[in-house]
This record gives structure tokens, C-alpha cells and sequence, in this order.
């Protein structure tokens, strides 16, 4: 039991990377590369709705791949409940499930932000490091307060605030243990995903509008 739901929520994250990222990472460059910007732009279209648009639309991509997985991991789950006996919380696996949705359409909304400014290879370099640090948030916290210089702890809890806390829709210890996960921990992590989210996508729009059209950017 313990078994099937860390592989199946680790493949729910496998995913995210595996095709959350290439996909963020292409969103937008494909119309620069194939000069489809100027034409979408004739029309009564505005950059922003361009941006909100297709990105809804890999949102949507996502999360049907996640409806998916799930399907198949809850079958699994029932299987090996039913050969084992292992008692598993359902609900519990559900929210982590649900977490793991979050944290799929977070990772490809800060891909589809970094590639505005970056190559592709490096918004994707830059996307897979920033999730890395961003699972690893509590050992980062707790460098800053080991950290001897003051300096130091200034900038380690600063990347704490900054960067984007992906450990806090990481719920695989506690739905294996079936850890009851309380609703204000629950609706407060949720709301700091979609915060965030609204952030990187509202920066995004911010960033693609003021885009200037000249051949280096339609080239990518």
C-alpha cells in the first residue's frame, strides 16, 4: 500500500516536469518562430489574451493527463487494498491528489514565465532547478537559521519568501500514513499555489505585452 501511493503520486510529479515543462517552455515561442504573432495581433487580440488563452488551454491539457493518472492510481490503490489489506484514508489521498494537480499547472506556469526572457534549454534548466529548491524549501529555511553570518540568513530566508514553496503540495508522507491533513493547512496551502500562480501568469501577461516586435524577439 505504502508502495503504490508513493510511486503513483511520484508519477503524478514525473508528469508534471515531463510535460508540464517542455510544454510551458514552447507556449509562446511557437508563433515568434513561425511569425504567427503578427497575424493573431491583426485581429482584435490583445497580448494578454493571448497569453491567458493558451495558457487555460495547456492548463486544461494538464489536467486531463492528471485526471488520467489518477484513474489509474486510485485502481491501483483499490488493488493492492483488496491483496494486502493495507488500510489506506482515501480522502487523504485525494487531497494529495489534488495537490499534485496544483503543483503540475504551477510548474508549467513558471516555465511559460521564464521562457519569455530565456532561451528554451535555459528556461527549462532554470524551471527544473527553482522546483528542486522549491521541494527542498524547509531545508532552505533551516539554513538560513543555522547560517553563522547575518548576511547570510537575510538572503537564505529571502529565497525562502521568494522563491516558489512546491514542498507546501507535497502530501505523499501523509497520505501513505493516512495523516489527517487539517483544512486551514489544506485551503492556506492551496491558496498560496493559486496566488502564486496568478502572480506568474499575471507576469507573464505583464512581460509579453511590453515585448517589442523586432526581429530578435520573433526569432526567439
Amino acid at each position: 500500500g505504502l508502495l503504490v501511493v508513493h510511486v503513483g503520486l511520484a508519477g503524478l510529479t514525473f508528469a508534471g516536469l515531463l510535460v508540464g515543462i517542455p510544454s510551458g517552455v514552447a507556449l509562446l515561442r511557437g508563433e515568434r518562430e513561425r511569425r504567427l504573432l503578427p497575424l493573431l495581433l491583426a485581429r482584435p487580440v490583445r497580448r494578454r489574451e493571448v497569453v491567458i488563452g493558451k495558457f487555460l488551454g495547456l492548463a486544461l491539457t494538464l489536467l486531463l493527463l492528471w485526471g488520467g493518472m489518477v484513474a489509474g492510481l486510485m485502481i491501483m490503490v483499490e488493488l493492492g487494498t483488496a491483496l494486502t489489506g493495507f488500510p489506506l484514508s482515501r480522502p487523504i489521498l485525494w487531497q494529495a491528489a489534488l495537490a499534485a494537480g496544483l503543483d503540475l499547472v504551477l510548474v508549467a506556469a513558471l516555465a511559460v514565465f521564464l521562457s519569455l526572457r530565456t532561451q528554451p534549454t535555459v528556461a527549462a534548466a532554470l524551471t527544473l532547478l527553482l522546483y528542486l529548491v522549491g521541494r527542498s524549501s524547509g531545508e532552505l529555511l533551516r539554513w538560513a537559521e543555522s547560517a553563522p553570518v547575518a548576511g547570510i540568513r537575510v538572503l537564505f530566508r529571502g529565497l525562502f519568501l521568494f522563491l516558489p514553496n512546491f514542498a507546501r503540495l507535497n502530501w505523499v508522507d501523509e497520505a501513505a500514513h493516512a495523516i489527517p491533513i487539517p483544512f486551514s493547512v489544506m485551503a492556506a496551502d492551496f491558496l498560496y499555489a493559486i496566488l502564486y500562480l496568478v502572480v506568474l501568469i499575471g507576469g507573464a501577461m505583464w512581460v509579453y505585452e511590453r515585448e517589442q516586435e523586432d526581429p530578435s524577439t520573433d526569432e526567439g
